[in-house]
């Protein structure tokens, strides 16, 4: 919510009227100093509507690192799900970072033996062509992907 100078809350149809519509029709129609249409000057091709501020903030919040848990907080969703269907398009580095650590924690991962000593192998478990090594030193077992 945002407040005018007296401290009040500005109403949308009260803001629309006279803030945001003449702000638009300046950007969109920009002048010069003396006042003369600027043909060289930048201007807005749309008319972005007061609700895009809030997809603007957020899409800001996210390129600066913030994480989705806590944008969906800040933006008042009920639930994670509908921040992140509607802003995870805008962080595919993330997801490429994921994949990253998800491919560091395999190679990380050790094997056990079993309780009896034999160390299974995920290829006799699972059907899998999967690598492995056993725990003890001379023959030490690491699962190895790919």
């Amino acid at each position: 919510m945002f407040v005018n100078v007296a401290g009040r809350p500005i109403r949308n149809n009260t803001f629309w009227a006279t803030n945001w519509s003449p702000a638009l029709t300046k950007a969109q129609n920009p002048v010069d100093a003396d006042g003369s249409p600027d043909p060289d000057a930048r201007r807005l091709m749309k008319r972005p509507r007061i609700h895009d501020l809030r997809h603007t903030h957020a899409s800001w919040m996210l390129a600066e690192g913030m994480d989705m848990f806590t944008l969906s907080r800040r933006l008042g969703h009920e639930t994670y799900a509908t921040t992140d269907s509607r802003y995870s398009h805008l962080m595919p580095a993330q997801q490429l970072q994921a994949a990253e650590v998800a491919a560091a924690a395999m190679g990380r991962l050790r094997h056990r033996p079993s309780p009896r000593g034999a160390a299974a192998t995920p290829s006799s478990r699972t059907g899998s062509s999967m690598e492995t090594r056993s725990s003890s030193p001379s023959t030490e077992r690491t699962l190895q992907t790919g």
